[in-house]
């Protein structure tokens, strides 16, 4: 079975971290390390390696997500995963959903056991509910 570890309770997080993190936490889409950059202006972070380097931590510490279709980066919505994340990207306004994907990635085995999975990357793409309602197709 595939499975991350996941910490019995939160690590701590330095100040860039909480920093980063809230900004992507308050965020209304997935964001660019760039685009944290620029909405961390006013803070004492000033340089991207500073937000690439809270990024990893908050990976590691399973606080945030990679979105790799979009090169984009997300808060965690679940307490804990027993596998990787997948998420539903709309095309339109460009919001993400974080789901767990487990029933397919057993799906996605070997039968005869012979790889294991390692990483995942689990990333659907089309309309929300609501830019399906309007009825335009996306670009």
């Amino acid at each position: 079975m595939l499975s991350i570890k996941t910490p019995a309770t939160p690590a701590a997080l330095s100040r860039n971290e909480e920093q980063v993190y809230d900004a992507l936490r308050n965020a209304a889409r997935s964001m660019s390390a760039y685009e944290i950059l620029a909405a961390l202006r006013d803070t004492r972070i000033k340089a991207a390696v500073q937000v690439y380097r809270a990024l990893g931590q908050l990976i590691a510490k399973n606080r945030v997500h990679r979105i790799e279709s979009l090169n984009a980066f997300v808060v965690c919505r679940c307490e804990a995963h027993s596998t990787p994340a997948g998420f539903y990207i709309c095309d339109r306004c460009g919001s993400t959903c974080e789901f767990d994907p487990g029933p397919a990635l057993g799906a996605l085995r070997p039968a005869d056991g012979g790889f294991e999975i390692q990483l995942a990357s689990i990333e659907l793409r089309g309309l929300c509910t609501h830019c399906a309602s309007t009825g335009e197709k996306s670009s």
